[in-house]
């Protein structure tokens, strides 16, 4: 991506900086089992916290859905990776 910038919008390289984000080793004892429901439509959403991930854009949609076609929130389940996103999501959507 960097390369592509540098070439493509003819940036100085030094003024670019590429931040990865810190990616640990996962325990995959530590891993939660997604639990399905078959009399739904599951969203799995697999992905960390960080803001750039946008799970407040899947969590708004879902409170406009609510409350513009309850009939059809109540067939949707999402399944997010993030213990935090799932407390933000169930205070958002709960509301």
């Amino acid at each position: 991506m960097k390369n592509a910038i540098i070439r493509d919008f003819k940036i100085d390289d030094k003024r670019i900086f590429v931040v990865k984000p810190g990616i640990s080793q996962i325990n995959i004892d530590d891993v939660k089992q997604v639990e399905l429901n078959n009399e739904k439509y599951n969203i799995f959403y697999p992905a960390n916290g960080y803001l750039y991930k946008n799970h407040l854009i899947l969590i708004k949609a879902l409170s406009i859905i609510k409350k513009q076609n309850p009939e059809i929130f109540n067939k949707l389940l999402l399944h997010l990776t993030s213990d935090y996103i799932n407390i933000v999501y169930q205070r958002y959507i709960c509301d």
